[in-house]
Order: structure tokens, then sequence, then C-alpha cells
């Protein structure tokens, strides 16, 4: 359930009398006090089991397909030597990424429109749709190709990927205390290292249980073409012990609804609020340059070190040995850097801070992807998985948790899809201008170049400001006060409720499951 606008419940409307006004803040001001000190119960982990769900099958479905193209090239082209043609490479690999852009945009503003939950669950369907979808795939007798077909469901998939971004780091926002909320939106986002292991292991198993009739038929190949009564049922339910069920928020089709008015009013209020959102845009926008191009060209990049044999299409064992290792070789880095990565998060970013974590990881990243790889061949595996290490402990975790907690209420949805689209956009960049890098100009090049997206995302940190233990409302009055408009609380999150704007009326009950 959504933080309704403070007009929607006042259950008297606008007319009501100044002590029932004084009234219904304080119910108000006891909710919000009550929600941030429940304990963790049921509910809360419910919020990152099904928010947590959505980001496992997203990472499957991103970046299974760097496992599968190998594979597509071996059964539709053993002309070019079972290698797939490089346009065919970046579309398969890039229509995903440009439909999650589209669908953040789209899901992140109806979010905040027509309710989280609702909308939440569009997306999930339509996800499952597409991934059946495109596992149905085969060319058509219309003439288009097996790339073709694959790439229209990917760009569908992405559609549902995207919205799943804006949507589960919100809903797990609204829902957390503020001395989880960190944790609880790293533990759903961490829920990608999963997805990426799981993705690595199927490969494995699958080519492992059929390598025998790969060995076999390789050579055959080529024949093959909201009010304030509901906020407090709800927590009471958070600190029941596990029985009660959550109520959907009342809302008012006409009340306080988005508009791009609005919204460029929010922009426009005070120059930190476009400064903030220029921080979580870019940042993101920087990062996923470089983490979807490693992710995505992994397989390359591991070729390009040795890791993985060359190929031959007339032997049919070096078929089965090339594709095994480069899925081996991507189970191995998930393991001993990403899925590491994801919980280091959850275990400090309480006490270190989103900022901090984000700069020290930035630093970091950028020290390891200078190293000259090739001089160290197999031995640099392990700092490319460091990489990726510090990739998820850091900005990578960090500018997916950011955008859920420092904008107001009623354009939280939006702004976080805007800033996940801005990655997103990154991430094209990433599959398409660095894949062409990486085949013309190397491993060593390219990650060069990713060092450099690595430093300007550093820099642009310097406007994303530091969130830890404070409150959603906190956080914004705080911002409020930087500006004169407003009197903040205390900087370590534990003064009074503060004073709310009318910008941000949007601050009431937790956002529910």
């Amino acid at each position: 359930m959504a933080r309704l606008p403070r007009e929607q419940q006042m259950a008297g409307g606008p007319d009501m009398s100044s002590s029932a006004l004084k009234g219904t803040e304080e119910r108000q001001a006891e909710v919000l006090q009550r929600l941030d000190n429940a304990k963790f119960s049921w509910y809360h982990l419910k919020a990152i089991l099904i928010s947590g769900a959505g980001f496992y099958t997203d990472a499957y479905d991103l970046f299974i397909i760097s496992l599968v193209t190998p594979m597509l090239g071996v059964v539709y082209y053993p002309q070019d030597n079972g290698k797939l043609p490089r346009t065919s490479d970046l579309w398969l690999k890039g229509t995903a990424l440009a439909g999650t852009l589209f669908g953040q945009l789209l899901f992140g503003i109806l979010g905040d429109a027509m309710g989280r939950k609702k909308v939440y669950l569009y997306t999930l369907l339509l996800m499952i749709f597409c991934t059946v979808a495109q596992a149905l795939s085969a060319p058509t007798v219309s003439g288009l190709g097996i790339v073709a077909v694959m790439a229209f469901w990917r760009f569908c998939l992405g559609i549902g990927i995207g919205g799943d971004y804006p949507l589960s780091a919100v809903i797990t926002s609204e829902y957390a205390t503020n001395k989880t909320r960190g944790a609880m939106i790293a533990a759903v986002f961490s829920m990608q290292g999963f997805g990426m292991l799981s993705a690595a292991a199927t490969a494995c198993v699958c080519l492992a249980a059929f390598q025998s009739s790969i060995e076999s038929d390789v050579d055959r190949l080529d024949t093959v073409n909201r009010n304030v009564k509901t906020a407090e049922h709800n927590v009471e339910a958070i600190q029941s012990t596990g029985r009660g069920k959550f109520k959907d928020e009342v809302e008012d089709e006409d009340a306080d609804r988005i508009t791009w008015a609005s919204f460029k009013a929010y922009l426009s209020a005070n120059r930190r609020n476009a400064l903030v959102l220029w921080g979580t845009c870019s940042t993101w926008f920087f990062l996923d340059i470089a983490y979807y191009a490693q992710n995505l060209f992994m397989p390359n990049i591991l070729s390009d070190l040795g890791w993985a044999p060359p190929m031959n299409i007339n032997d049919p064992s070096s078929v089965y040995d090339r594709v095994f290792s480069m899925a081996k070789g991507q189970a191995l880095i998930t393991l001993m850097g990403t899925f590491p990565g994801y919980f280091f998060t959850v275990a400090f970013v309480e006490k270190m801070g989103r900022v901090a974590i984000q700069y020290m990881a930035s630093w970091a990243l950028m020290q390891i992807s200078g190293w000259p790889c090739k001089a160290l061949r197999k031995a640099f595996v392990i700092l490319y998985a460091l990489t990726f290490f510090f990739a998820n402990f850091g900005p990578n975790t960090t500018t997916f948790i950011i955008p859920a907690e420092v904008y107001p209420t009623k354009y939280r949805a939006t702004c976080h899809g805007l800033s996940a689209a801005s990655g997103k956009l990154g991430a094209i960049v990433g599959a398409f201008g660095f894949g062409e890098l990486a085949y013309r100009q190397g491993a060593q090049n390219t990650l060069i170049g990713l060092c450099v997206c690595m430093f300007l995302g550093l820099l642009c940190t310097a406007f994303v400001p530091e969130t830890k233990g404070k409150t959603l409302e906190q956080i914004w009055a705080e911002r409020e006060a930087l500006e004169g408009d407003a009197s903040a609380s205390s900087s370590d999150g534990q003064g009074p409720t503060p004073k709310v704007s009318k910008i941000d009326s949007a601050m009431i009950t937790s956002s529910m499951v």
C-alpha cells in the first residue's frame, strides 16, 4: 500500500476544523513512529521475497543471453565456424536493455499514478508471458530468422523487467523501518546475484547433460534453420504475530495525481531537487555502461584472456569444450565476485552508509580495471572477479537503493524509474558501444574505457545525499531545510517528526505488499 497524500487521509476533507486536523496529524505521527519502531517480522520478509523473486528472474533473463549466443552461433551459423555474426550478437544482447529502459519510464510513472501493487502484478505477468515466448522462438515461415524473433520477444521481456526495477525498490523502501531500509533494499537487489549464478549453473548443467548429443550431432547442425484507519490496521499487522492481512489503500481518483505540471513544479521548487535527480541518474548511467558491458561480453573477455579454448566446428569435442569453459568461467566469477558483493552490501550498508560505499567501491573499481590483463592471463580472472565484487559491494547496489529513499512519495516511483532508465541507457551504450570496442580493441582497452566511466560516476556521486539512519520523512525534510523552506530533523535521524511541505504532502503509511 502506497503512502497516501495527506489530503486523501483527512476523513472530513478540506473543511475539517483545526482541532480535528490536529488530531488527525497526531494520529499520523503516531502511525509513522510505530512503523519505524516495528520489529522485523514476517511481513518484512515477505516483501523481500516477493520483490526479490522479480529481481531473480530479471537477472536470469538479462544475463543468460551471453551464454546462449555462443550456442546459437553453433546451431545456426556453422558455415562461420559456429560464430554468431557481430550485429546479431549485439542485437540479441541490446534489445532487452532497450525494452528495460522503456519499461522503467512507463511503469515508474504508472506506479505513482495507479498504485505500486497493481502495476507490479502487470510487470510480472508480462515477464512470464515473454519469457515463455522467447523460449519457444524459432525461425518463422514468413522469413524472419531466429535472431529477429528472439530480439522482438527480448525487447518485450525487457519492458516487464524495466517495470520491476522502480516498483520493487519503492515497495520495499516504503515498507521498511529507517534502521533496516537499506539492508532490505539491498537484500532484494541481491537476488540479482542468484539469478546470474542460476544462469551460469543452468548452462553448465544443460551442457554436461547433453555432452554426448553435442559431440555426436555437431556435424549436422547446419541442417537446422489510503486513509489513517487503514494505516493503523497495517501497522498492527506488522506488529502482530503474523496472521493479519493488509488492506488496500482507498484512493481518491481525482486527488493529488501526478501530472507533468506538478512534476516540473517539484523540480523547479528548489535547485537541489533537480541536482539530486541528476546525481541519481548520472551515477546509474555511468555504472551501467561498465557493469553491463562486463557482464554481457564476459565470454568474449574470458576468451581474449585465454580462458576458453579455440573452437573448430569440424571438431565436435572443441565445440563442447569452448562453450562449457565459458559457462564455467562465468559461474566461477559469479561465485568469487558477484555473489559475495551483494551480501557485503546487506551487511554494511546501514553501518557505512550508501554514499560512502559508492565512493569506496568506485575508486577500487578504477584501480583494478587498469591492470594489464593480457600480461597476467588466467591470474587476471581473480582481479576480474574483484571488479564484480566491488560493483555489487558498491554502485551497482547503491544506485538502486538511493533513488528509493531520496524522493517524496508522490514522485518516488517516477524518479526511481527515470534513474533506472538512465542506467539502462548506459547499459545500451555498454552493449553496443563497448561491445564494438571489445570486438575491435580487445579486453584491455575495453576495461580501460570502463575505468573512465567509473571515474565519471565517482564525480557525479557528489550530487547524491546520504540517507543512512533517517526515515523517509526526515530525508525530505532535511532537503527542504537546506533551502530554508522547513526545519530539518537531527542528522542522526532521531529528531521529532518534521514539518512537511505542500510539494511533498504525500507521507503517511507504509507501502505494503
